[in-house]
């Protein structure tokens, strides 16, 4: 298969990341929305701020609609100087497929681990004291709501929790 035929490849921060050609116009289940990179952008500084002024040296992160992974992806290249496990998940297969590849394609198979759950099951089970995330982001189609509750038992302690609520 030849992937120029189906995917476009994004630049966004240090990252490049192939998207469905069809994700540009609002075609597709796994969307990328290019107005948001700012948004992407702040996820960036924000953590990096919370790392210095907490003094944290290791941070986890779930991305749990992670989509094509970019958000997940920028945190694993771009934050420095602290030790990273970010989770990207999608609950539906393409996008999964999509976060594999890139994942691959930045070389940071390392630090990110990819699941094709539903995204209150995938929290759930990050609800124990040990496995709970530093930071979580919750961007679905509509709003936040019905996964806040699984977040919130998901996140460490003085842990940031990012909702988009936009549809």
């Amino acid at each position: 298969m030849n992937e120029k035929l189906f995917f476009e490849q994004v630049v966004e921060g240090k990252v490049k990341v192939l998207i469905p050609k069809s994700s540009l116009t609002n075609e597709s289940l796994v969307f990328y929305n290019p107005v948001m990179e700012l948004n992407r952008d702040l996820t960036i500084v924000a953590i990096e701020a919370y790392a210095k002024l907490s003094g944290c040296k290791a941070f986890s992160a779930c991305d749990a609609m992670a989509a094509s992974g970019i958000r997940g992806i920028r945190l694993a290249v771009e934050v420095e100087n602290v030790e990273k496990k970010i989770v990207l998940n999608d609950v539906h297969p393409l996008a999964y497929r999509i976060i594999l590849k890139n994942i691959k394609k930045n070389n940071v198979e390392n630090i990110c681990e990819a699941f094709n759950m539903d995204a209150n099951m995938l929290l759930s089970l990050y609800a124990s004291p040990r496995s709970r995330f530093t930071f979580i982001d919750i961007d679905p189609f509509g709003s936040p709501a019905s996964f806040l509750d699984s977040a919130l038992r998901a996140l460490r302690s003085g842990g940031l929790i990012a909702l988009t609520a936009t549809d």
